[in-house]
C-alpha cells in the first residue's frame, strides 16, 4: 500500500499569460520590479501590472498554472473548500488543498484525538491526544501555507454552513443518511460533493459535480502541434470526388478520425489561417480484386484528410479566398480538444444505480479487468453493508476483527443485492451472487486505516476539486481500490492494537511485522515532492525507529519558493536550507523515534567514497525520489549489483507512475526504458529550420550550456595548462576560450556587456545573414539522385529575418541583461538587477549594431545529418598567436554555471527566454512567456 503514494501537485505550468508576434515587431514580456510589459518595436506598448503579491503568486505556484489550467488558476484562488473528517484521509486532503492554495480551506472533526491517530496523521503529536482532531490540525495546516485562511467548524454541518463553500468534502465514516442529505443540498446548489474513505485493505471515492459539467479539456495534455509539410488537393482513390490533404513534417501525426486541427501560418492557402478543420485519417489502398473493390489498406501515419472546414463540409471553393491556390510553407496546425458535457446523480440515486448513461462507471485502478469480471460491483455492495450496519448501530462501523459483525455484514450485502433485484431491470446495481469472501474482509478491517491508501485517497480527492472548472475529466462517479490480499481471512493472533501510534498496521499486519519495520534501514534518495511525501510516510509508519533500524535520506538541493506548494515539510522561513537537512528536522517531530541520517550529496559514481559496499551492504532497500533518469538509472544499477529492493516512482503534472523493483523477481528500472525515449529534434532544425517555439527552447537551452558550461570549462583548462590545451583545442573552442580570457583579464562588467552584444549579433544578426545569402528567398533546391527541383524555403522551414540591434527593444535589452550578468557571475562580479540601471551604463557605451560582410562561403545546412563533429581542424594562425601570448599570470578561474530554473535571481530563464524569444522572433514563430519557458 505504502507504494499506492501520489504526490498531488508535482505540476509543470503555464501562467495562462498569452501574447504573440504581431506584424513586423519585436515583442517581449520584460519584468522590472513590478511592471510586467508587452512591447514592441512600433511604439506600441501592452502592459500587464502585476503587484508585488501577484508576482510572488506566480513564482509561488509557477509549477501548478499548466496542470491546473487558467480558469482554475483564476478562481481556485478564491474558492472555500469544506473538509470534513480529520482522520487519514481527511489529513492528506486538507494539507494537498492547503499546499496548492485555494482562498479558504475550513476543516470539521469534533472527535478526539486516539493514539492510533499518530500513525496516519503528520500534524499530531502524542500531547494532543485528547484533543478535538480539527483544534488539533488547524496550527499544522496553517504553517503549510501562510498565504491563505485555515479554519475550523466546530458543531453540527447544517446546510446553512455547506452554503458557502464551492465544494464539500468528507472523509469521516458519517453514515449514508447524513451523507445523502448533504449530497442533496450540494447538488441542488451547484455545490461538488465529494466522499473519500479507506476501509482496511479498501479504498472508496464518489464524486458529484452536478446535473451538468462542462469539461473543457478531458484530459489535461498538452495539445498536439505538427508542422505542416504539403497541403494539396487530390482526387480520393475511393471515389474519385476532390480533398484536401494534409501532410505532418513528423513521422506521425497522432491523430484519430474527426479530430479538430486549428491552422495557421500558412503561405499558400492562406484561406485555411485561423480556421478549425475536422479531419480523418488516410489509408493508402494496398491491393484490390479484380472489380476494383478495396482488399486491403494500410494507414499513412504522416497524411490526414480534411471532411469540414469551420463546420461547412470541404469544397475547392472554400479556399477561393486564398492568394496563392498552392500551399507554399510555414503552416502548422493544433489539436483542438473537444468540450464534452457529463450528467451526475445524487449520491441517493447513485449508491443504488450507479451507471449514468453509457459512460464507464465503477472505476478501478487495476483496469478494465477488475471491472468487467464484476468486483467492483462486489466491492459496492460491501460499501453499501458498511452503511447498512451503521444504519443499524448507531452510526458504529463493525468492530475491529469481528467474525460476528462481518457475518452480519455479509447479510445486509445479500439484502441489498436482491433489493436490487427486485428493482425495474437497469435501475439498480446486481451481482448473480454476492461475494462473501470480499464484503467479510472489508468488514474485518473497516475501522484500521493503512497509511499508504490514506495518502493515496488524499491525493486523488483533492485533485478532483481542480476539475470544478472544466480542466481533466471528473471521476464519474464511483472509483474502488483495493488491496484485500493483504489481509489474512482470520486476524493474526499478534494483531491486538496496544494502545499505540501504530495500531492500525498492527491490526492488520501484527506486532511481528511492526517490529520488522522498526529495525529496517532504508535509503532515500530525494527529498523533493515525492521524497517529502515518503519521509512523512517513513516517519509515521515507524521505519528506522527500532534500536537496530535508520532512515538515510539525501539530497543536494536547497529550498526554492516554487517547492513550498507541493513539497510538505518545507516552510517560508526555510527557503535557502538545506533540503535533506530540513526534511531530516520535520520527521523527528512527526516521530521523535525515527533514527535519521542525512547526507547532502548526490548519489553516483563521484560520491562512491561515501555510499560505498560497507553502506549499501546494511541496508534493506532503496527509495528513489528522483527527477532524472540518469540519476535513476544509476541507483537501479548499485540495487542490481547489492541485491537491494528498489521502490521507483516519478510524476509528470497529473500522472504518476511506480515500480516494485525486487532482486531476481523483476526487471530492474534500465530495462525497456529506451524504447520508452520520445523523438529527438534534428540537428539542422535546431540550427538552421525552427519553426516551433519548443525547437527555439531546445537551442536557447544549448546556447546557455556552451556559453557558460562548456566555453567556461574549456578557459579554465588553458588557464591551467595553456599548452595542453593548445595541442588538443579545435578552432571553435579555441576562439571561444580566446573571448573568455579577454573577458577575465578585462574583468569589468561593461566588458561583461560588449560579449553579450557580440553574441547577440553573431546569434540574432550575422548568422541570419548568412543563411539568408547561402539561401535566398526564391532558392530551388535539385535533388540529386532524380534531379526534381523545388523551393527550398517550403514544408516547416521559414524563411528567417535578421535582428539588427536596436537599444530601444526591450527583448534586444533584457537579452543584454541576462547575457551580461551570466558573464558577470562566471568573473564573480556582482549583477546589475534593475533594468533602469542598466539602461543608464549602456548609454555610455556606445553600442552599434553589427556590420556584415557576406561570407566566404555558403552556409552548410546538415540537412541530411543528424550529427557532425564541428571543432576539427587547426585554430587561425592569428588566434593561436593571441592565445600563446596571453598574460593569464595570476587570473583566477571562472565560474561554472549549474543550471537552476526555480531560482528566478540567477537569470538563467532570464536568458533562455530571451535568447529563444529572439530566435523565435528570427523565423516568425510565436513568442513565448518567460513563465512558459521556464516551464517547458
Amino acid at each position: 500500500c505504502f507504494l499506492v503514494w501520489v504526490c498531488w501537485c508535482e505540476a509543470e505550468g503555464s501562467t495562462g499569460l498569452r501574447w504573440e508576434l504581431v506584424g513586423g515587431a519585436r515583442a517581449t514580456m520584460a519584468d522590472t520590479g513590478t511592471d510586467v510589459t508587452l512591447t514592441r518595436q512600433d511604439g506600441v506598448r501592452i502592459s500587464v501590472m502585476l503587484s508585488k503579491e501577484e508576482k510572488y503568486f506566480m513564482d509561488k505556484n509557477s509549477r501548478q498554472f499548466d496542470t491546473l489550467g487558467g480558469k482554475a488558476m483564476q478562481n481556485f484562488p478564491k474558492a472555500s473548500i469544506l473538509v470534513v473528517g480529520l482522520g487519514g484521509v481527511g489529513v492528506e486532503t486538507a494539507k494537498n488543498l492547503v499546499l496548492a492554495g485555494p482562498g479558504r480551506v475550513v476543516i470539521a472533526d469534533d472527535r478526539p484525538v486516539v493514539p492510533a491517530d499518530l500513525g496516519v496523521n503528520f500534524l499530531i503529536s502524542e500531547k494532543d491526544v485528547g484533543k478535538q482532531r480539527a483544534a488539533a490540525c488547524l496550527p499544522g495546516l496553517a504553517e503549510l501555507n501562510q498565504d491563505m485562511k485555515v479554519e475550523r467548524h466546530e458543531g453540527p454541518v447544517t446546510e446553512d454552513v455547506l452554503k458557502d463553500f464551492v465544494a464539500v468534502i468528507v472523509t469521516d465514516s458519517t453514515p449514508l443518511a447524513t451523507l445523502q442529505k448533504w449530497d442533496s443540498f450540494c447538488h441542488a446548489n451547484g455545490i461538488t460533493f465529494l466522499f473519500g474513505s479507506n476501509n482496511g485493505g479498501l479504498a472508496t471515492v464518489f464524486s458529484d459535480f452536478g446535473a451538468k459539467h462542462v469539461v473543457t479539456d478531458g484530459d489535461g495534455e498538452n495539445v498536439t502541434t505538427h508542422n505542416v509539410q504539403s497541403a494539396k488537393v487530390l482526387r480520393s482513390e475511393k471515389d474519385g470526388k476532390e480533398e484536401l490533404v494534409l501532410e505532418v513534417t513528423a513521422k506521425r501525426h497522432g491523430l484519430g478520425d474527426d479530430s479538430d486541427i486549428l491552422v495557421g501560418s500558412c503561405i499558400g492557402m492562406e484561406a485555411l489561417n485561423g480556421k478549425v478543420l475536422r479531419v480523418k485519417r488516410v489509408y493508402q489502398v494496398m491491393q484490390r480484386d479484380d472489380k476494383g473493390k478495396v482488399l486491403r489498406e494500410v494507414l499513412d501515419s504522416r497524411r490526414l484528410r480534411v471532411t469540414h472546414i469551420d463546420g461547412k463540409e470541404f469544397s475547392v471553393e472554400l479556399l477561393a479566398d486564398s492568394k496563392s491556390p498552392e500551399y507554399k510553407s510555414g503552416g502548422t496546425f493544433t489539436l483542438v480538444k473537444p468540450k464534452q458535457e457529463l450528467a451526475f446523480s445524487s449520491l441517493a440515486e447513485s449508491v443504488v444505480n450507479p451507471k449514468t448513461g453509457d459512460l464507464p462507471f465503477l472505476f478501478h485502478p487495476g483496469g478494465f479487468e477488475m471491472m468487467l469480471n464484476g468486483r467492483t460491483a462486489q466491492l459496492h455492495l460491501a460499501r453499501q453493508a458498511l452503511w447498512a450496519f451503521q444504519a443499524a448501530h448507531d452510526g458504529e462501523l463493525p468492530q475491529l476483527h469481528s467474525a460476528e459483525d462481518a457475518a452480519e455484514c455479509c447479510k445486509l450485502a445479500e439484502e441489498a443485492n436482491n433489493a436490487n433485484k427486485a428493482r425495474e431491470e437497469g435501475t439498480a446495481l446486481v451481482v448473480e451472487e454476492v461475494d462473501r469472501k470480499i464484503v467479510s474482509l472489508v468488514a474485518l478491517y473497516s475501522r484500521a486505516e493503512l497509511l499508504g491508501l490514506c495518502t493515496f485517497l488524499g491525493g486523488v480527492v483533492a485533485q478532483e476539486i481542480i476539475k470544478i472548472w472544466g480542466k481533466t475529466t471528473p471521476i464519474h462517479q464511483w472509483l474502488y481500490d483495493d488491496y484485500l490480499n493483504l489481509l489474512p481471512e482470520e486476524p493474526r493472533e499478534d494483531a491486538v492494537p496496544k494502545g499505540c501510534r501504530y495500531d492500525h498496521q498492527i491490526a492488520v499486519f501484527g506486532s511481528e511485522f511492526q517490529d520488522k519495520l522498526q529495525n529496517m534501514t532504508w535509503f532515500l534518495v530525494g527529498c523533493g515532492a515525492l521524497g517529502c511525501e515518503y519521509l512523512k510516510g517513513f516517519a509515521l509508519m515507524g521505519i528506522g525507529t527500532g534500536g537496530k533500524g535508520k532512515l538515510h535520506v539525501t539530497d543536494y538541493d536547497h529550498i526554492e519558493l516554487s517547492n513550498l506548494t507541493r513539497q510538505l515539510l518545507f516552510r517560508k522561513e526555510d527557503m535557502k536550507k538545506p533540503k535533506s537537512v530540513t526534511g531530516g528536522r520535520r520527521a523527528k517531530i512527526i516521530n521523535p523515534d525515527i533514527n535519521v541520517v542525512v547526507h547532502e550529496s548526490l548519489v553516483g559514481p563521484e560520491t562512491e567514497d561515501r555510499f560505498n559496499d560497507a553502506f549499501f551492504n546494511s541496508l534493506d532497500g532503496v527509495c528513489n525520489a528522483l527527477d532524472n533518469v540518469k540519476a535513476r538509472q544509476y541507483t537501479d544499477s548499485r540495487c542490481v549489483f547489492y541485491e537491494k529492493p528498489l521502490l521507483e516512482s516519478g510524476t509528470l503534472g497529473t500522472k504518476c507512475n511506480s515500480e516494485i523493483i525486487l532482486p531476481h523477481k523483476t526487471k530492474c528500472y534500465r530495462d525497456d526504458k529506451d524504447e520508452d525515449q520520445p523523438e529527438g529534434i534534428p540537428l539542422c532544425t535546431l540550427r538552421n529550420f525552427p519553426s516551433l517555439i519548443e525547437h527555439c527552447l531546445e537551442w536557447s537551452r544549448s546556447g546557455f550550456a556552451e556559453l557558460f558550461v562548456k566555453n567556461v570549462k574549456d578557459a579554465n583548462a588553458f588557464l591551467e595548462n595553456p599548452q595542453e590545451f593548445l595541442a588538443k583545442a579545435g578552432p571553435k573552442s579555441a576562439n571561444s576560450v580566446l573571448r573568455m580570457v579577454s573577458l577575465r583579464q578585462a574583468n569589468s562588467y561593461e566588458a561583461c556587456i560588449r560579449a553579450a552584444l557580440e553574441e547577440f549579433n553573431d546569434k540574432f544578426d550575422t548568422t541570419i545573414r548568412n543563411l539568408i545569402w547561402s539561401y535566398p528567398r526564391d532558392f530551388i533546391k535539385k535533388d540529386k539522385e532524380s534531379g526534381t527541383e523545388e523551393p527550398f524555403w517550403s514544408g516547416s522551414k521559414r524563411f528567417p529575418r535578421a535582428a539588427s540591434f536596436e537599444p530601444s527593444s526591450r527583448l534586444d535589452l533584457e537579452f543584454l541583461l541576462s547575457t551580461a550578468n551570466l558573464y558577470a557571475a562566471t568573473l564573480g562580479l556582482p549583477a546589475v538587477n534593475d533594468m533602469k540601471e542598466f539602461e543608464k551604463i549602456i548609454q555610455g557605451l556606445d553600442l552599434k549594431p553589427a556590420e556584415w560582410e557576406p561570407p566566404k562561403q555558403k552556409v552548410q545546412t546538415l540537412e541530411n545529418e543528424e550529427n557532425k563533429e564541428e571543432d576539427m581542424g587547426d585554430m587561425s594562425p592569428a588566434v593561436r598567436k593571441a592565445l600563446e601570448s596571453a598574460d593569464h599570470t595570476g587570473l583566477a578561474p571562472l565560474v561554472e554555471a549549474d543550471f537552476e530554473k526555480d531560482d528566478d535571481t540567477n537569470f538563467h530563464i532570464d536568458f533562455i527566454a530571451a535568447s529563444a524569444n529572439l530566435r523565435a522572433w528570427n523565423y516568425e514563430i510565436g513568442l513565448c512567456t518567460r513563465h512558459k519557458c521556464k516551464m517547458i
